[in-house]
């Protein structure tokens, strides 16, 4: 009986989130959908209600796209880039490959990517199966963030 307790107390403790997980919506930066060959689809900065430098993303786009067709062999793994301060979770769909750049790994957030482009994909399956290159259809997936990231729920 003691043993069988330790051993439900080990299975508890270990799927509670660690402290780290909390204010998980602070190490938030951007969220970026690119297609496999690397074309921008949607970009939304967390911190900022701001542009963002379209340069420095396609920079930064052209040398995931390097990372992604070498490394991501595996679909639906959730892959990791460290780069200074800053993390870019990349999750591959179908259709289309997701990247939150963030502070810290955190589970929540690679759960939270996964679901995204999941959402993503189901919402936009019409249009990403016939696509024709125009990215304007996308801006709508904000509403899509907004429900994901800033759901108050989540909190």
């Amino acid at each position: 009986m003691i043993i069988t307790g330790m051993i439900l107390v080990g299975f508890f403790l270990n799927s509670i989130p660690t402290l780290a997980e909390l204010g998980w919506q602070k190490k938030l930066k951007y969220i970026i959908m690119t297609t496999p060959g690397g074309v921008g689809l949607f970009i939304e900065n967390f911190q900022e209600r701001k542009p963002i430098d379209e340069l420095l993303i396609a920079g930064a786009l052209s040398g995931i796209n390097i990372f992604m067709d070498t490394m991501m062999k595996d679909p639906g793994k959730i892959r990791v880039i460290s780069r200074g301060q800053e993390k870019f979770l990349l999750h591959e769909g179908k259709y289309t490959i997701g990247i939150l750049v963030v502070e810290e790994e955190l589970e929540i957030l690679k759960y939270l990517l996964k679901e995204f482009v999941r959402q993503f994909e189901d919402f936009y399956k019409p249009i990403l199966e016939n696509w024709t290159g125009s990215v304007e259809i996308f801006n709508s997936s904000r509403f899509l963030v907004d429900h994901i990231f800033r759901s108050e729920n989540l909190s």
